[in-house]
């Protein structure tokens, strides 16, 4: 009778052991996954920051460049308009 008691009872403890090791187990994978995802969410991060930057830079040379051909569209079309008339500016 004893036998079949100390025999469970090692049972009982090696299968507790695995539940401790396997939740440990388990735990160190989520510490991992946790740090890899904030270093993508980091890196996103920095690539959102650039992609905004190439933004904000591409819509000031667009805007640069429509106010310079039309400047240079409305001096032309001034030009054309006073030497017509004998003006010149």
């Amino acid at each position: 009778m004893f036998g079949v008691y100390f025999l469970w009872k090692s049972l009982n403890d090696i299968f507790i052991h695995l539940q401790v090791e396997g939740t440990s187990s388990v735990v160190s994978e989520l510490a991992k996954l946790a740090t890899q995802e904030q270093m993508l969410l980091d890196q996103s991060k920095d690539l959102l920051s650039t992609v905004a930057a190439i933004h904000v830079g591409r819509s000031s040379m667009i805007f640069l460049l429509n106010s310079t051909l039309t400047q240079f569209y409305l001096a032309r079309l001034f030009n054309c308009l006073f030497w017509k008339t004998g003006q010149k500016v």
